[in-house]
C-alpha cells in the first residue's frame, strides 16, 4: 500500500495545525506587544471602527468574529484577538504543509516543514499575542499554496490564481505583496531542471494581476463598507518613518528581525550554500527575504523590535526549501528544538509593564467583584491596558474622547457622565478613577487647557480611596446628583 493511499495528504497538516492552535491558545500572553493592537481594541470595544491605519483590511472584521466566538465563554475582545492570532498562525502552518505536498515532497518532509513554521520564533511569538502578523499569516499561506500549484504545473490559470492570492494578501498587509518574490525559489524547488519561459510568463501574469488588484480591490472594499486605502497611506507612512532610518540600525535589524526570529532555518541555509545544487535556491530565498528585511530597517526606528513580523509572510517557502534539503534526522530535531527554545524565551520575555501590573493589583483589591465603571484618561496608558486584558465587561469612559469629540460640549458631556455615575451607583455598581489618570491629565493640562477642566471635575467628584498597590491608588468617583 503506497503512501498516498495509506494517509490522506491533508490529514497530517490538519493534525499539526490543530495541535499548534491548542498550544498557542494555552500559551496566550496577557501582555501587549505594541500600540497598534491597543488602538484596535480600544476602538472596537467602544463601538468604533478602525480608520487609521487603513491597510489592515481584514483585522477588524475577524476580531469581531473572534469576539463573538469567545463571548459565550465570558471572553472579551482581548481573548477574541488572541483567538484570531492563534487561528491565523495555525492556518499558516496548515498551508505550509499543503504547499509542500503540492510540490510533491514526501510525507516526512512536509511534516518537518509544517513543524518548522509552527515552532518558528517569529510565528509563535505573534500567535500568542494580540497583533496583526498572526492574521496576515493565514492570507500569506494561501499565496504559498497557489504559487506551489503554479510551480508544479506552470500555466496561465495557475499564475492568475497566484496573482489573485497575492492581491488579497496585500489587503491584509501591503508587505505581503512581496511574497510574489518567492515564485522563483518555489519554482526552482518544483522544477529541478527549470524552464525559464514558463517562469517568466507565469511571473509576469501573476504580477499583472497583483497590480490590477492593488488598484481595484481597495475601492471595492470601501464600496462594501470596509476600510482600505490601498498603497497611498502605506507609502506615506513608509516615507515618514524611513526618513529616520540610519546605518547604525542595520546590525540591530539583522539580529532582531532576521537572525533570531528565523533562527532554525539559518544553519540549514548555510549548509545548503556548500552544495552546488542548492545554491540557486538559497539565493532565491535570500532575494525574496531582502524586501522584508529592508522594510524592517525603514519602518522601525530607535529601539523598536517587531521580532520578524514582516518576514513571517515568507516563512512557509523558506521552511519548505530547508525541509527539502535537510535530510538528517539529527539536523531536523536540532532545528525544531532550537526554534522551540527561542520561542519560549521570546514569549517569557514579553511582560506587561510594572505600572500596569500595579494598576491591576490595585483595581482588583478595590472592586471585589462589583460592577465596574472605570474612568480612564487614555486607552493606551496603564489603565487602558488593564481594562482591555482583565476587565472586558466593565463600563469604560475614555476621557480623551471627551476632549477630542466636540470639546465645546465638554460641560454638557461631564453632566451626562455625572448622571451615568449616579445611575450606576443606584444599580449597585462602583465608579473608579486611578492616580494614573489624574497624573496623565495633570501632565497634559499645561498644553491643553480642557484637560484641566476634566481634572478639576474628577478631583471634585473624587470619593474615598478604595485601594492601592505599588504607588497606584484607586479612588471612588461619586455623583453630585
Amino acid at each position: 500500500m503506497n503512501e498516498h493511499h495509506a494517509t490522506p495528504k491533508w490529514r497530517d497538516g490538519l493534525l499539526i495545525s490543530l495541535l499548534a492552535l491548542v498550544a498557542y491558545l494555552l500559551c496566550g500572553r496577557f501582555a501587549w506587544h505594541g500600540l497598534d493592537s491597543i488602538a484596535f481594541l480600544n476602538q472596537y470595544s467602544l463601538g468604533g471602527t478602525v480608520t487609521e491605519p487603513p491597510w489592515h483590511t481584514f483585522y477588524m472584521p475577524l476580531l469581531h468574529v473572534g469576539h463573538d466566538l469567545v463571548t459565550p465563554f465570558g471572553g472579551g475582545a482581548y481573548r477574541g484577538g488572541l483567538l484570531i492570532s492563534a487561528a491565523g498562525t495555525a492556518i499558516g502552518v496548515w498551508f505550509t504543509h499543503a504547499a509542500a505536498r503540492a510540490l510533491g515532497v514526501n510525507r516526512a518532509t512536509a511534516i518537518y516543514a509544517a513543524l518548522l513554521v509552527a515552532t518558528m520564533p517569529a510565528t509563535t511569538y505573534f500567535a500568542v499575542v494580540v497583533e496583526v502578523p498572526g492574521v496576515v499569516l493565514a492570507f500569506s499561506g494561501w499565496t504559498w499554496l497557489c504559487i506551489a500549484h503554479w510551480a508544479r504545473k506552470p500555466g496561465l490559470g495557475t499564475a492568475v490564481l497566484a496573482g489573485v492570492s497575492l492581491a488579497v494578501a496585500y489587503l491584509a498587509h501591503p508587505t505581503a505583496a512581496f511574497v510574489g518574490l518567492t515564485m522563483l525559489p518555489i519554482y526552482q524547488l518544483a522544477q529541478p531542471v527549470p524552464r525559464w519561459r514558463p517562469l517568466l510568463v507565469g511571473t509576469a501574469a501573476a504580477l499583472a494581476v497583483l497590480l490590477i488588484g492593488m488598484l481595484l480591490l481597495p475601492h471595492l472594499v470601501n464600496a462594501l463598507g470596509g476600510s482600505s486605502n490601498g498603497s497611498g497611506k502605506a507609502l506615506e507612512f513608509l516615507r515618514n518613518r524611513s526618513s529616520k532610518a540610519h546605518a547604525r540600525g542595520v546590525t540591530r535589524i539583522l539580529v532582531d528581525e532576521w537572525l533570531v526570529p528565523f533562527l532554525p532555518i539559518h544553519l540549514p541555509l548555510l549548509t545548503m550554500l556548500l552544495r552546488r545544487g542548492s545554491r540557486l535556491v538559497v539565493a532565491g530565498c535570500l532575494v525574496a527575504a531582502l524586501p522584508f528585511v529592508l522594510a524592517s530597517w525603514l519602518l522601525l526606528v530607535e529601539q523598536e523590535c517587531e521580532h520578524g513580523a514582516y518576514a513571517t509572510a515568507i516563512c512557509g517557502p523558506l521552511a519548505i526549501a530547508v525541509a527539502m534539503h535537510v535530510r538528517s534526522h539529527w539536523w531536523r530535531a536540532l532545528s525544531l528544538a532550537l526554534g522551540s527554545a527561542t520561542s519560549i524565551v521570546l514569549g517569557i520575555g514579553l511582560q506587561e509593564t510594572s505600572q500596569a501590573l500595579a494598576t491591576a493589583s490595585a483595581v482588583e483589591s478595590s472592586v471585589r467583584g462589583r460592577d465596574l465603571r472605570w474612568l480612564i484618561a487614555d486607552g493606551a496608558g496603564p489603565d487602558g491596558r488593564v481594562w482591555l486584558t482583565r476587565y472586558p465587561n466593565c463600563k469604560p469612559t475614555l476621557l480623551a474622547y471627551l476632549l477630542q469629540n466636540q470639546p465645546e460640549k465638554l460641560a454638557a458631556n461631564l453632566d451626562a457622565l455625572d448622571a451615568m455615575i449616579a445611575a450606576h451607583a443606584t444599580a449597585g455598581g462602583v465608579s473608579i478613577v486611578t492616580s494614573n489618570t489624574l497624573e496623565e491629565l495633570a501632565n497634559v493640562a499645561p498644553l491643553f487647557p480642557p484637560a484641566r477642566i476634566i481634572e478639576d471635575w474628577l478631583l471634585a467628584h473624587r470619593g474615598p480611596a478604595l485601594g492601592h498597590a505599588d504607588g497606584v491608588e484607586v479612588f471612588a468617583v461619586q455623583s453630585h446628583n
